[in-house]
């Protein structure tokens, strides 16, 4: 008998690596699971027609709806057309505003000629530009004694008679 030699046991050590044989397979097998799939699908699909036609309409579906008054706009083009010529048709042509008092409508050209030729009119004072015209008239004259008078609804310590106050006095 001889005898036996002991030897030095051998460290086990966890391996580093992934098997590639079987990453490898297990896609492969994936890949074929989404084709068989695909290929049902497609199958089903076939089978049923691949289309899938419209449902018959309700009756009240097939009934046409007009919404209520005001139906503001029914064709955008059509009506920006109509617009547009209507105001090309009030800018550049003659009509009657009041007749019985002898306004009429001319044509912007014909309105723009005749205000540089003449002049812009100013309608007549009514009232309410005197206050300002006297106002401009006392800048005129420069003088301190003919300030306007304080309104009546003013109250007390606003008017002509009132001392302006210094900021350091009380």
């Amino acid at each position: 008998m001889s005898p036996r030699r002991k030897t030095a046991p051998q460290p086990r050590v966890e391996p580093n690596d992934v098997p590639v044989r079987g990453v490898a397979l297990g896609m492969v097998g994936l890949f074929m699971l989404i084709l068989v799939s695909a290929a049902i699908v497609g199958g089903m699909l076939f089978l049923i027609g691949g289309e899938n036609p419209q449902p018959r309409a309700t009756p009240l579906e097939a009934r046409e709806v007009i919404p209520p008054a005001p139906r503001l706009e029914t064709s955008a083009t059509g009506e920006r057309a109509e617009i547009e010529g209507a105001a090309k048709a009030r800018l550049h042509g003659y009509a009657w505003v009041d007749e019985k008092a002898g306004i009429a409508r001319i044509p912007i050209e014909e309105a723009m000629r005749r205000t540089v030729e003449t002049g812009w009119n100013d309608p007549p004072d009514n009232g309410l530009r005197g206050e300002a015209l006297q106002i401009e008239e006392i800048r005129k004259k420069g003088t301190a004694e003919s300030t306007p008078p304080a309104p009546a609804s003013a109250g007390p310590g606003s008017g002509p008679a009132a001392e302006p106050q210094s900021e350091g006095t009380p």
